[in-house]
């Protein structure tokens, strides 16, 4: 099991250059093969419109999670609402059972 207090002395991420610097997009390092066939594919860079493709795509489904989780708030606050008065309901018909019953002892106590 390896050690966790050490950390690891070669950062992966340092290993490539930036393509900021002009030089040539950072490619997968075992050839890639496509889906059925044994051909290598070539790795092809990322062009700007599909970066921008990417950002619009990301930030779309960010949207999405920001609005179910809305969703997910108000319907837990509505459910808790419900629970809370469900809870209530039940323990005033309890208390009015323990009331009517209550009621006919001492009625039928005081008709001996």
């Amino acid at each position: 099991m390896p050690d966790r207090g050490t950390p690891e002395s070669v950062d992966e991420l340092a290993a490539f250059a930036s393509e900021a610097e002009g030089s040539q997009p950072a490619v997968a390092p075992a050839p890639l093969r496509g889906p059925r066939d044994g051909s290598p594919l070539a790795p092809m860079p990322i062009k700007d419109e599909r970066v921008s493709a990417v950002i619009h795509t990301v930030q779309a489904v960010a949207d999405r999670v920001d609005v179910l989780s809305i969703r997910v708030n108000a319907t837990t606050q509505r459910l808790t609402r419900w629970i809370i008065g469900l809870a209530v309901v039940t323990g005033l018909l309890v208390l009015a059972l323990l009331a009517q019953a209550y009621l006919w002892l001492t009625v039928a106590v005081a008709g001996r």
